[in-house]
């Protein structure tokens, strides 16, 4: 009776071990292949929506009215830069550190065109984090260099908004392989 005993246990915690790791596995897997290039080319990552915007962080001061010490505009590839063939997905984002508290407004613009308008009220953290929305597009349709810009018009900033380039090839997504 003993010997089945201790069987069966060891059978039971071997089975929950390979479990384990087979889910581990399989988290893994899955995630690993979230930020990669989907099947038709496109840069942006295939996992969940990401939230327009977040608010991050307690540091920072609270109390007066919302000061902007820096901004950092970047691609999905976490540089300033990207070169895309025509008719790409492209979903920009801002790092904005803040003091204080009070209405963010500005406006994202490509080329000198308005694309996006913005408004937030922060009223806690020290930095946010800010994307397009999922359905503005960048106009890929155009080959050649594009700047990007979050043209920020409350608080003014102190500073010079950096201006992020994209540059378009003449290739079109549909007839890459």
């Amino acid at each position: 009776m003993e010997i089945t005993h201790f069987i069966k246990q060891h059978t039971n915690r071997f089975i929950c071990m390979e479990i384990r790791r087979l889910t581990a596995l399989l988290f893994i897997l899955l995630f690993a292949g979230c930020s990669a290039m989907d099947v038709k080319g496109n840069t942006e990552s295939t996992s969940l929506p990401q939230p327009r915007y977040t608010i991050t962080g307690s540091g920072g001061k609270t109390t007066g009215p919302l000061k902007i010490t820096r901004i950092e505009l970047n691609f999905s590839n976490g540089r300033g830069e990207i070169t895309v063939p025509m008719n790409s997905r492209l979903r920009p984002y801002a790092i904005i550190r803040f003091d204080g508290n009070g209405l963010f407004r500005a406006v994202w613009e490509v080329d000198g065109r308005k694309l996006e308008d913005v408004a937030i009220n922060i009223t806690f953290g020290d930095t946010l984090t800010l994307r397009t929305r999922p359905d503005t597009i960048l106009p890929t349709f155009e080959p050649g260099p594009h700047r990007l810009t979050l043209n920020v018009t409350e608080p003014a900033a102190g500073f010079d908004i950096p201006v992020i380039t994209y540059f378009v090839t003449g290739d079109a997504l549909e007839n890459r392989q």
